[in-house]
């Protein structure tokens, strides 16, 4: 009888992320070179290519799966971190996933608050829902802090490692 193997945290979470990537990158080349000259109604004049509607239901079970997965982990963390703490070996690794959430959910919060809640036009159609307007820039505006902290983390530990090697 084979022995189950537990697979490590880091295995998994590349084995997810070279399956979203995968997803995403095909959902893509499918917008670009099969949707986006044609236009999805008979009115040429709105700019809605063919295939937006596919885009839009992969981003949001991209979205619901990550939210998914952000609260399971958080509460997995959050009840581990609480039993640690019981047994005081509140370690590092806890205080910075709290840090990591505290800071997303900061993030968010402040984003929504420093959004403009003006309305806006878009293919002859005014969107005046200031809360959705205010949502969807807190998103793409907490997705680009978001980025540019990952690319910030990425030079500092490459720097940090080529400094140790030397």
């Amino acid at each position: 009888m084979r022995k189950k193997q537990s697979i490590s945290p880091q295995t998994i979470s590349q084995r997810v992320l070279y399956g979203l990537i995968a997803f995403i990158a095909i959902a893509f080349v499918a917008f670009f070179f099969v949707g986006f000259n044609g236009a999805d109604s008979g009115n040429e004049l709105l700019g809605a290519p063919l295939l937006i509607d596919m885009l839009l239901y992969m981003i949001y079970s991209v979205l619901l799966s990550a939210v998914g997965c952000i609260a399971f982990s958080s509460c997995k963390s959050i009840k581990s971190a609480l039993k640690n703490k019981q047994s005081h070996q509140f370690n590092r690794e806890h205080k910075n996933s709290f840090i990591i959430f505290g800071g997303l959910f900061l993030c968010l919060f402040v984003s929504y608050l420093l959004a403009p809640s003006t309305s806006f036009s878009h293919n002859g159609m005014v969107y005046a829902d200031t809360f959705w307007n205010k949502i969807a820039d807190m998103f793409v505006t907490t997705s680009i802090i978001i980025m540019l902290l990952a690319e910030l983390s990425m030079m500092v530990s490459f720097i940090l490692s080529h400094k140790k090697q030397e």
